[in-house]
């Protein structure tokens, strides 16, 4: 389902100031929280917009390459909800894990499939949301799901571990070089 619309005309004069995704905010895996926006929201609209953690967001469009970009809503601010721009999946967690299907729409296999129906005009792709629901997720059972994912996190822990690792290194070279240098 897409979200609230900017410059809509509410029938009622109470409104709330919610927090909201837009577009900017949803990036490939994570949402990028450097700018968050504001919009005043009638109860009914905070109800139906509403987002949970587990829930999918992905772009409707952009730039070819922003097409179907998307991620996991992960922890959000209180009462915060989305733009109309941005599609809102929720899983049957009988089926699928949110994460895998995360996961998934990062695949470039994914990415091709929403450049391929993808509408354009004047440099501008877009999806609808039929184009949406007709992505094809293959999916094994929820045990090997969850198993994929424990990999896949322990293989960014590993990675992350290295960063530190080399990161840290470089520094303590770089400050015994400077302690070595003698002052002009």
């Amino acid at each position: 389902m897409s979200g609230i619309t900017k410059g809509r005309k509410p029938k009622t004069t109470v409104l709330t100031r919610v927090p909201y995704i837009c577009t900017a905010n949803v990036q490939n895996g994570f949402i990028d929280w450097s700018e968050m926006k504001y919009i005043e929201a009638t109860e009914d609209e905070i109800v139906k917009y509403a987002l949970l953690e587990d829930d999918i967001l992905m772009i409707e469009g952009g730039d070819a390459d922003k097409v179907g970009r998307g991620c996991m809503a992960g922890k959000l601010p209180e009462s915060c909800i989305y733009q109309n721009h941005v599609f809102r999946v929720r899983v049957d967690k009988a089926l699928i894990e949110p994460a895998f299907l995360a996961a998934y729409i990062l695949l470039p296999s994914t990415k091709a499939y929403f450049l391929w129906c993808a509408k354009q005009t004047t440099g501008i792709a877009t999806i609808n949301k039929k184009q949406l629901s007709e992505l094809q997720v293959m999916y094994p059972s929820l045990e090997e799901q969850r198993r994929y994912l424990q990999i896949v996190q322990q293989s960014d822990k590993s990675k992350f571990a290295g960063v530190n690792r080399n990161l840290s290194s470089g520094l303590r070279d770089r400050d015994m070089r400077s302690s070595r240098q003698k002052p002009s």
